[in-house]
């Protein structure tokens, strides 16, 4: 037999007892990664992958929120790189690009075609506070299927973007424009950023409908003042920074510097009413806190018509209502024409963001404030309990604009990639991972001689975060090419990566070879790798766990050392079997592990009153 009975054995107990680790885990209420101590933005970094996603400092862990779903998110400011990722509760990175986008905003799940995509807006941002680009749209296998951008030769902004179920787009965009604007006391030649929306079918291009501001909003309801108005600097007026259509064909429009939310005629562009701003619509029945906001992002319709919520930035660059931004629930009364405030979601560090941000009532009705402009996020009970608080920028440096991320939102999402896992060797340690994949649940690790030999089912360990960790074994307990298998819950197998050489420690495989599905090799099954452990997220709990491990291992060698020594010393005597001829052959004949038992067995003896030292104390020197 090439390989010992002792050998299988004692890889199924590593395996099963040991516990696998995952990448660097989320801090727990650090106060060093809040004073910047561990640096401005605190990132991980992985041996089969260059991406590197912010590591979250958590003040109140995401597992209790965890409904299945994961985070979108796009890191952008004074980072090393500005990108987007898909992450779980345990602030393990399940997906990054693999290229560069240029800068991203808006990265979210809508629906094309019945099916899900992951859309997003890619460009330059620095062009007039709302950038010009365009979206691309992903499927389930990472491959980009559309890029959307506008018509009549307007670029697609940062701001706004959704899929209708007729598969048209709806999103905002800007163009500069002559306008006279001497009513506000500037010449009949200036420009202005005309803020504007357009619906356009995405198989053809066309435009099906297009909303500007200009037409339907006058300049003396603005907010802020004109500047010079020049073909070079011209005026932002209203800027436009969400639309979203409705079942009746209209659009709920949110206007920065018109501080209020406008509804729109899908048909003439008229607008039929606004909440808050200069000519407010609406009775407030809560004393002005329902139609008083500032700087507000990210509105929409919740439960049909009877809900607008938002964030309220509650300032800008130039003006505060309070310290503190919020997220607002709206109840209005269409008939009534009435608006109340029935709920606030306050962060219980008072984070005033002066841009970006966002609102999301999630389908439990917990509510998910991301706060833009300061990289944190916070999951609020309906009732405005903050449950899960997580950072991703030291509090300390919150207003720096260091780290910032637009939105922050959870989707639904199952990622099938089309690339295979990706496996590396270093320091005795193996590193696996498949980028995008969401549904593996543990690895089955397969070994042989040769890179295109054949491979033997050696075990199944867990899956931990997005990068398992599995320390090999001392001593040569697997042969020289090692590879996994990505297995999801149900014992399937999904995808194979290449070989990794283990004489060669600096060897990494990325696993960007053709897919293939492993059908010949049969799995061993590991009762408990459905168990997901979140504890294994925070340093300090998986430190405990990792020695309880090790002392459950050494207890359990132990035993089996005594088991052996007590039954060599008095079982063979009694049983009237040739100790000596026995013991040589089993250790040294049977097990062929290059020693290894033979010196754990020898060292055993020496603790035997009466044993012999050596065979050859027993065979006399032969």
């Amino acid at each position: 037999m090439s390989r010992s009975l002792f050998s299988v054995l004692f890889l199924s107990l590593w395996a099963t007892l040991r516990l696998c680790r995952a990448d660097q885990p989320p801090f727990l209420r650090d106060e060093l990664y809040n004073e910047a101590e561990r640096g401005r933005f605190v990132y991980q970094t992985f041996k089969t992958s260059e991406l590197q996603p912010p590591r979250w400092n958590m003040m109140s862990p995401f597992n209790k929120c965890d409904d299945g779903s994961y985070f979108f998110m796009t890191t952008r400011g004074n980072i090393p790189d500005s990108t987007f990722y898909i992450m779980d509760h345990d602030g393990s990175m399940v997906w990054g690009p693999d290229h560069h986008y240029g800068e991203t905003y808006n990265f979210q799940v809508q629906k094309y075609k019945g099916e899900p995509v992951l859309v997003f807006w890619a460009g330059d941002d620095s062009i007039g506070g709302h950038g010009e680009g365009k979206y691309y749209m992903l499927d389930k296998h990472y491959v980009e299927i559309k890029t959307v951008s506008g018509g009549a030769g307007i670029r697609a902004d940062l701001h706004s973007f959704s899929i209708t179920e007729d598969n048209h787009a709806i999103f905002t965009g800007y163009e500069v424009i002559p306008h006279d604007l001497t009513e506000v006391g500037r010449p009949a030649d200036s420009y202005i950023w005309e803020s504007l929306f357009q619906e356009i079918d995405i198989e053809t291009g066309d435009v099906v409908f297009e909303w500007r501001a200009s037409e339907h909003f006058p300049f003396l309801d603005a907010y802020v003042n004109p500047n010079q108005a020049t073909r070079n600097d011209p005026w932002d007026f209203f800027h436009i920074n969400m639309v979203e259509k409705d079942a009746d064909g209209n659009f709920l429009v949110s206007t920065r510097y018109g501080r209020c939310v406008l509804y729109v005629d899908g048909k003439t562009g008229e607008i039929l009413w606004r909440l808050g701003g200069k000519r407010n619509s609406f009775k407030d029945l809560s004393g002005g806190l329902a139609t008083t906001f500032l700087g507000q992002h990210d509105a929409h319709w919740y439960k049909g018509h009877e809900y607008i919520t938002m964030f309220d930035n509650h300032g800008d660059w130039f003006h505060t209502i309070e310290d503190e931004s919020k997220g607002h629930m709206i109840k209005v009364d269409l008939a009534q024409m009435t608006a109340n405030l029935t709920a606030s979601y306050v962060h219980p560090d008072h984070i005033l963001s002066t841009s970006q941000g966002s609102m999301q009532v999630l389908p439990n009705e917990n509510v998910l404030i991301g706060y833009g402009f300061n990289g944190a996020f916070t999951e609020y009970t309906w009732d405005g309990d903050a449950i899960c608080d997580a950072y991703f920028e030291p509090r300390q440096r919150m207003g720096s604009g260091d780290v910032q991320s637009y939105r922050d939102l959870k989707f639904n999402w199952t990622g099938i990639p089309l690339t295979n896992p990706s496996i590396a060797h270093e320091n005795d340690t193996l590193y696996v991972s498949w980028l995008g994949s969401t549904k593996t649940r543990s690895w089955l690790l397969q070994d042989s001689d040769a890179a295109d030999g054949v491979f033997k089912s050696v075990l199944t360990t867990p899956k931990k975060g997005f990068e398992t960790e599995y320390d090999l074994p001392s001593g040569k307990r697997m042969r020289q090419y090692v590879r996994a298998i990505a297995v999801d819950e149900g014992g399937t197998q999904l995808s194979i990566s290449p070989p990794v050489d283990l004489s060669d420690p600096s060897l990494i495989w990325t696993g960007e070879v053709p897919t293939s599905t492993h059908e010949d090799e049969h799995a061993h099954e590991d009762s408990d790798d459905d168990e997901e452990d979140h504890a294994h997220g925070y340093a300090r709990m998986r430190e405990d766990l990792e020695d309880v491990q090790i002392l459950l291992i050494l207890g359990i060698l132990a035993i089996i050392s005594a088991f052996l020594i007590v039954f060599m010393t008095f079982g063979c005597r009694s049983l009237g079997i040739r100790r000596l001829r026995s013991e040589k052959d089993a250790v040294l004949g049977g097990f062929k592990d290059d020693g290894v038992v033979r010196r754990m067995w020898e060292g055993a003896k020496s603790w035997i009153p009466g044993r012999k030292r050596s065979w050859r104390d027993y065979a006399g020197g032969g």
